[in-house]
């Protein structure tokens, strides 16, 4: 057992107390990334299976969690193999985690990390977690055996063998067949040889195998639970609006083909017939002399064996294509040029031209997915889109969906004409269940205003499942009813298909696990949830929301190609059960069981079949048609404007600054590069207009240019910036040819007063150099300045900090905390320095204000600063401190 005596803090930035009552806390007194502390290696049991436990609580942390690891180490010191317990978060009362694992091969040593998890920008800026009893031993092996991962066909005899061959004399395992709501179907108790346990055929849906192992003493000696799943035998609906965001090309095809068959046909079975999968750029196009899909396309073969139609995700480029290829978020912004683009998407239309009809263009890009301006995705949206009808026109194209509703952000791409380059819409939900019918009407609203009418696709929505060991059914079922409840909601709306986030279980710090399966692959009740809504909600045309149903309770009519419609309903909080539906009607409850009408509605959905809609139903928007254009339609699109802001100090690529406008200095001078290609087959004529805000001066792009198919003509400009504004202003080129139909590129730019010239700072050099030192109780290595006001004033004239600094022995990240003197912080992301000295830049501008301060996310003011803070996670130097300017 692990004692609090033996922790020390090594490599690490939480502080470690141990407690008298023998508890060991963790405190991480800022967001600066995962660290944990680590106790001396110690021996490992000579056999496995290994059981880690212990008791865990912690804090309100926010995208943090607490976690127990053990690494196994080689006889060298080499890591082997690790065993972790499930992350906990928001959980203030004791509780009992565990995880079974193998031994590692060749593991003789283990080391201990207690960790507390995290990201920069954490809400909680005093995130803590205790453990106690944290202990690892070895247990007994069980050997559980349920047929294909646990899902089984209706009709199907269901049989579980059990052994534990490990368990000694006397030992005895209790095992207990529950269903959906925890209520025994059948226990049983059985020695520790092995025995084969028949059920007669289980109803569709879930179930799960609870089971203990006990010693001779009828002491526990281990516990956990298996989860089975029971599908339909009815066939799958001819279509359906239902799929799944299933990633198979993540972590399911690297098991195996067989495996990725079979998931893919429980998918089909489920009566699914749609799945989003995710390719990499950089892992497909290594250079320009190898393309090779790979396991993309054998996943895409076996998705589309299954009969799934797969929409393929494509969110980076390849990092030899970035135009900011050396900086970390290049793969993710633009591209060096838009023809690498063109090809990248035509060469995957055409190799996946029979497995994949459609492919979405990046995704989530108005948040950090993207790293660079709107106009720049708005060029790569317009090369994807023609690359992808140049490699097969009967391919779908997908706009990447906007995590947030309707920004500046998202305008401003369609300002640059983006409504020609897409046939479908595509968006993610993530806010309340509820909203989404609010989410069809605004971006209806936005294609509208923009002249098109593209259908809806939601290929992201779903909640996390707070779930952890046996208690974990009742969240993990309120879960499922979340997913039953976006999928209907979002039909109902016209939303023509929905992705259900995610197919294998997805955790990030601080947030439920997604997904309808476990790490393990066995089933969570989100998947037989989803069968049991596509069995009675059929083909799920839309017929319209019921307006009998009271305040708080959801209603919706399907129309279903076999029988009378079916409503599926909901209520937000406790409800009577509606009595519209008369006598004759049958009930479904949230796995399809047929049960008598409750007396109240809860929050999850239930089937209402053999009823009769009323006449007056509130209908939803008409269905739409996906635009398929002919070659004699694409041909006039093949033109493309390609704007490039290049502000002198431009905030880095990756920031969240550089989402917004260009941010430009009054009366100074701006640098644009205009790109114009031309994807076509015929040459082109082109002549060029520019649309300069008032106030500003600047050369005229030369025009009329000729193109050739498949030339880039460039073209760098220099402006003179006009008077300061309050509002963005906007650089636009336009484009007039006879023979194209050509989109303007639009670019927002922000013009704020100059800085004074460069003043010194007297006294802010920090001479000889500061050492970095322990600071209070904080596990991190720190070095701090502090400012008089005297001192502090002159830095309102400057623009940034430039310091020199150096680590002690090995690479790491350095991160700067300014303090005013009204106590408001700011800090800038992690700058990387080396083991020689290392100059770094740092602008006001890329400070962001950090949660729970007095002026949170308001603008540094530079002459208000009491304090400039340095900390990384182990030691270093900094010296030459300054100010700088232009």
């Amino acid at each position: 057992m692990l004692a609090p005596d033996q922790v020390r803090p090594v490599r690490s930035s939480v502080a470690v107390e141990p407690g008298d009552d023998g508890t060991i806390r963790l405190t991480k007194p800022a967001a600066i990334g995962a660290r944990a502390a680590v106790a001396a290696p110690f021996a490992l049991p000579e056999r496995g299976p290994l059981q880690l436990e212990a008791q865990v609580r912690c804090g309100d942390l926010w995208r943090r969690d607490a976690v127990i690891i053990v690494e196994m180490l080689d006889p060298r010191g080499q890591v082997v193999g690790r065993l972790q317990t499930t992350p906990l978060f928001r959980n203030r009362a004791w509780t009992r985690v565990e995880a079974v694992g193998p031994k590692a091969a060749g593991a003789v040593r283990g080391r201990w990390l207690l960790a507390l998890r995290g990201r920069a920008g954490d809400r909680d800026q005093r995130g803590w977690a205790e453990f106690r009893a944290v202990a690892l031993r070895a247990v007994p092996r069980v050997v559980i055996d349920t047929p294909r991962f646990g899902v089984v066909t209706e009709g199907e005899a269901l049989t579980i063998g059990v052994e534990s061959p490990t368990a000694g004399d006397g030992a005895r395992f209790h095992g207990d067949l529950v269903d959906v709501t925890g209520q025994s179907i059948q226990a049983w108790t059985q020695g520790a040889d092995r025995e084969d346990h028949s059920f007669d055929a289980l109803a569709p849906g879930y179930y799960e195998l609870r089971w203990r192992l006990e010693n001779g003493d009828a002491q526990l000696v281990r516990r956990g639970r298996r989860a089975l799943t029971v599908l339909d035998r009815a066939p799958r609906p001819a279509t359906s609006p239902f799929g799944v965001d299933a990633g198979l090309s993540w972590g399911v095809i690297q098991r195996g083909e067989a495996t990725a068959a079979l998931i893919a046909s429980w998918l089909a079975q489920a009566g699914l017939h749609h799945v989003r999968d995710r390719l990499g750029l950089g892992e497909v196009w290594r250079d320009r002399t190898t393309f090779d899909l790979g396991r993309y396309a054998r996943a895409a073969e076996v998705q589309a064996a299954a009969g799934l139609e797969v929409c393929q995700m494509v969110s980076d480029l390849a990092p030899w294509m970035a135009e900011e290829s050396g900086v970390r978020s290049g793969w993710r912004g633009p591209a060096a040029d838009l023809r690498d683009v063109h090809a990248a998407f035509q060469r995957m239309a055409r190799g996946l031209a029979d497995t994949v009809p459609a492919i979405e263009i990046w995704n989530e890009q108005d948040i950090r997915f993207f790293a660079g301006r709107p106009e720049e995705y708005a060029a790569i949206l317009k090369a994807a889109y023609l690359g992808i009808k140049k490699g097969n026109p009967d391919t779908t194209a997908l706009i990447g969906a906007p995590f947030q509703r309707v920004t500046a952000w998202l305008r401003a791409v369609y300002e640059c004409g983006a409504a020609d380059y897409y046939d479908v819409f595509n968006f993610h939900c993530y806010r309340p269940a509820a909203t989404l019918p609010d989410d069809v009407t605004a971006f209806t609203a936005l294609q509208q205003e923009y002249g098109v009418d593209a259908p809806l696709w939601c290929t992201e929505t779903g909640d996390g499942a707070l779930a952890l060991g046996p208690g974990a059914l009742p969240l993990e079922r309120r879960q499922a009813a979340l997913y039953v409840q976006r999928c209907a909601l979002a039909a109902a709306a016209g939303v023509e298909r929905v992705f259900p986030f995610y197919l294998q279980e997805h955790r990030q710090p601080g947030e439920g696990a997604f997904g309808l399966l476990r790490p393990d692959l066995t089933p969570r009740p989100g998947l037989a949830a989803l069968a049991a809504m596509t069995r009675w909600l059929g083909t799920a045309r839309p017929l319209g929301r019921d307006p009998r149903a009271q305040r708080g309770v959801t209603v919706l009519w399907f129309e279903r190609a076999e029988g009378a419609p079916t409503a599926v309903l909901w209520a937000q909080h406790d409800a009577d059960w509606p009595r519209f539906f008369g006598a004759a009607a049958t009930v479904r409850d949230l796995m399809g069981r047929p049960i008598a009408p409750p007396e109240s509605l809860s929050r999850e959905p239930a089937y209402v079949l053999g009823a009769q809609p009323p006449t007056d139903l509130l209908t939803g928007p008409p269905k739409r048609r996906a635009r398929r254009r002919g070659a004699a339609e694409l041909a006039p699109l093949q033109v493309v404007l390609d704007l490039r802001l290049r502000p002198e100090r431009d905030t880095l690529l990756g920031q969240p600054l550089r989402k917004g406008a260009a941010i430009v200095a009054a009366k100074g001078q701006l640098r644009a590069d205009v790109n114009v290609y031309n994807f076509g087959d015929e040459p082109a004529r082109i002549e060029l207009e520019l649309d300069l805000p008032d106030g500003w001066s600047g050369p005229s792009p030369t025009s009329p240019i000729d193109l050739a198919p498949g030339e880039r003509d460039t073209q760098s400009l220099a402006f003179r910036v006009g008077a300061a504004r309050r509002r963005d202003q906007v650089v636009r080129v336009t484009a007039r040819s006879p023979d194209f139909r050509i989109a303007p590129a639009a670019a927002r730019v922000r013009t704020i007063a100059p800085p004074p010239p460069l003043r010194s700072v007297d006294r802010l050099d920090a001479g000889e150099g500061i050492t970095s030192q322990r600071h209070g109780t904080t596990a991190e290595a720190f070095a701090e300045l502090t400012l008089d006001a005297k001192q502090a004033a002159p830095l309102a004239q400057t623009v940034g900090l430039r310091f020199v600094a150096q680590a002690a022995e090995s690479p790491l990240d350095v991160v700067v905390t300014v303090t005013e003197r009204d106590g408001s912080r700011y800090r800038g992301r992690p700058r990387r320095i080396g083991t020689a000295a290392t100059t770094v830049t740092l602008l006001w501008r890329e400070l962001a204000g950090v949660a729970g301060s007095p002026d949170e996310n308001a603008l540094l003011n530079p002459a208000q600063m009491q304090s400039i803070a340095f900390s990384a996670p182990a030691e270093f130097a900094v010296s030459r401190v300054e100010s700088c300017g232009r």
